[in-house]
């Protein structure tokens, strides 16, 4: 889905890759480790919960 957060670099562009992870991944590390508190979502800020 569209990701509900980013960062954006130097050059003032929007990222959604983290923690050291190659641009278009669109995952955080427990994405990829398939740990996020939901997992129909690759990073827990997409789903969009109440912390």
């Amino acid at each position: 889905g569209t990701p509900l957060s980013w960062w954006v670099d130097r050059r003032g562009e929007k990222r959604t890759y983290w923690g050291g992870f190659q641009p278009g991944v669109q995952q955080c590390s427990c994405g990829l480790e398939e740990n996020c508190a939901d997992l129909n979502y690759f990073c827990n800020c997409d789903a969009d919960r109440v912390s």
